[in-house]
This record gives structure tokens, sequence and C-alpha cells, in this order.
């Protein structure tokens, strides 16, 4: 629900003016407000929303201590934002920067957590992407690399196996749509 989502960007605007500027709760107001404004791009397609989510993800991304899961999720919300504008506008430097973004957090969150399996198909679907843009079998490859390692952190029988597995075999049918091999597809 649209007024859902305002609620939550007003009443994020208002904690934050609460917070001292550099204090980690003032992170975690702006965290809610970029998730947020994230929301309201994918329901209204508005970009000055995308782009403010992005300059407020960054912010939340900059004011959080280098470790932990926080940081991670902050990273993995800023390359989630930074992909849907590539996604819209085509900007590289956008995509690239979700890699990074990414790529950042991975090392943050701990083996078994389900939500280094969320980052890691993120992760991937950014590459996919590039690959699709660019045509560079290296991330192509990487893709699989990385959506491999999702399906293996996560159990039989969790709720996101299918849908990890399912873009998994979606990456391997487009690096046999570009390269002919075969045993991309069969198995």
């Amino acid at each position: 629900e649209i007024d859902d989502i305002q609620d939550a960007i007003r009443h994020g605007r208002d904690a934050q003016l609460l917070c001292p500027p550099n204090a980690h709760e003032r992170a975690l107001c702006l965290g809610v407000i970029g998730t947020s404004l994230s929301h309201r791009f994918e329901s209204s397609g508005s970009i000055p929303d995308l782009d403010e989510a992005i300059i407020i993800e960054r912010q939340a991304v900059a004011l959080t201590p280098d470790s932990g899961e926080t940081k991670a999720m902050y990273l993995n919300n800023l390359g989630k934002s930074l992909l849907q504008r590539f996604d819209r506008l085509g900007d590289l430097k956008d995509v690239s920067e979700a890699i990074s973004a990414q790529e950042w957090a991975l090392p943050l969150l701990i083996h078994d957590d389900v939500r280094k399996v969320r980052l890691l198909n993120n992760f991937g679907n950014s590459f996919l992407r590039r690959f699709q843009r660019l045509g560079n079998l290296s991330d192509i490859d990487k893709a699989i690399s990385v959506q491999q390692e999702a399906v293996e952190m996560i159990a039989d029988g969790h709720s996101l196996k299918p849908g990890v597995l399912g873009n998994l075999g979606n990456l391997f049918l487009r690096r046999y749509e570009r390269l002919g091999t075969l045993a991309d597809i069969s198995d």
C-alpha cells in the first residue's frame, strides 16, 4: 500500500532529524528511508525516488562500521537500487557500482546466513545484467559461480531453493545461447 510507504518515508525523515549526525541510529533511519524510497520507485517508476534512495543508501553505508551484517544489508540495498537504475537508464557506472557494493558486502555475512543467499542472488543478477549489456563471458561465468555458491549454501526444502535453482538454470541457458555448449543445458 502506497500510504504505508509514504508513512515510512515521513517517519524515517522525522526520526533522522532527531539523531546526531554521526550516530548509528541515524544510519538506521537512513536505511528505512532509502528502502522505502526504493519501494516507492517500484510502485511508481519515479526516477527521482530511486536517485534519492541511492544517495540516502550511500549515506547509511558511510555511517555504518565496516564490519557486520548491518553494513552488508545497507550495501546490498544500495546494490539493488543501483541495479534498478541501470535497468531503467542503462548507465554502466551503476551496474559496476552495484557489483562493487555487493562484493564488499559478501565477507561481512557468515556463510550459513540466509541473507547471504539473497545477497549472492543479487550479486549474480548484477553480473547477468552486465553480461546482457556488454557480452563479456567473464560476467556470465562469475554470475554462474556466485549462483552455484548460493545453491550450495541453501538447504533442500528451504523456500528460497526453487528460485535460486531457477536463476542458476537461467544463467546456464544464457551462456548456452551465447556459446552453444551443450553441457550448459544438459543435466
